[in-house]
């Protein structure tokens, strides 16, 4: 088995993307471990990356971890398991044996290469090497949602533990049964554990701190191509004074480099944006900066 990776490292959404959380959707709503198999190695792997460790079981939450440890834990994975990796490698074309797809070509640091394979999936994102293939595919119209792509940055430097004690003295700032099935004292329970807290999705338009700062000019919602910057869901890890912000959104054709390179650098507007209302505003965040 071979892995053809176009970052530095495994993990795509989960490391590149800054996702650093896995929805627990392992247990039915009576507790029961109803997800098993690779998928819970995963789950266990990125858990014990500077994460909860196996008491995320204990919690609804989700299952929040460093990214920096899981790039590692991901290698180390495909390394145990005997899976050849190149890393900084993109596909370029495909080889065909009639309708049947017996390769890809790449090129790397060597310049191009193809290698050929008796089974090729493609978990590019968008179809590349379905695509070279000449596979039948439909591309969303720009007004489609699916277009929409979350926006992810990091905030380290932070006082996580007085962030969670703003909850705590203004418990009527969590917003509660928004993205996941749960409130404040089950948020708190969670951090208490293990030192991970989910600030839900949607919940930063709540805030009177964030509210306040939009009608005082100081936080925009939208900025270049980017808007719903005040959405702000978190993700805090005690043991690494970071908090992951996913806020706002973007749309975006994934196939225009002119457009990508666009939204990239409006991105790290929109980040510093945000982040200098988080260190005037947001208890704890004073000495933060983006990561």
């Amino acid at each position: 088995t071979m892995l053809i990776e176009r970052n530095t490292y495994p993990g795509g959404v989960a490391t590149a993307g800054m996702c650093c959380s896995v929805f627990n959707c392992y247990f039915d709503r009576g507790g029961q471990l109803i997800v098993k198999g690779i998928p819970l190695e995963i789950a266990n792997l990125l858990a014990n990356a500077g994460g909860p460790g196996e008491s995320w079981n204990r919690h609804k939450g989700h299952i929040i971890y460093d990214i920096e440890r899981a790039k590692l834990a991901l290698a180390s994975y495909l390394e145990e398991a005997g899976v050849t990796v190149i890393y900084e490698a993109m596909v370029t074309k495909v080889m065909m044996s009639g309708k049947r797809l017996s390769g890809v070509g790449i090129v790397t640091k060597q310049g191009p290469q193809e290698i050929f394979a008796k089974a090729v999936i493609d978990s590019t994102g968008d179809a590349d090497v379905a695509a070279l293939a000449g596979t039948p595919l439909k591309q969303p119209e720009a007004s489609e949602k699916s277009l929409a792509s979350s926006f992810v940055f990091r905030l380290g430097n932070v006082d996580v533990d007085r962030f969670i004690e703003y909850f705590r003295d203004h418990p009527d700032q969590y917003p509660a049964y928004m993205d996941i099935e749960w409130d404040l004292r089950e948020a708190l329970e969670q951090y208490d554990d293990n030192g991970t807290f989910l600030f839900p999705h949607g919940g930063g338009m709540q805030l009177e701190i964030v509210k306040e700062a939009e009608a005082k000019g100081e936080l925009s919602q939208a900025l270049g191509m980017y808007n719903a910057l005040d959405a702000m869901q978190m993700h805090a890890l005690r043991s690494t004074g970071v908090v992951h912000i996913i806020t706002g959104c973007v749309k975006v054709n994934s196939l225009d480099p002119v457009e990508i390179s666009r939204a990239l650098t409006d991105g790290k507007r929109a980040a510093f944006h945000v982040a200098d209302f988080f260190k005037r505003r947001m208890p704890g965040f004073e000495r933060s900066y983006v990561c």
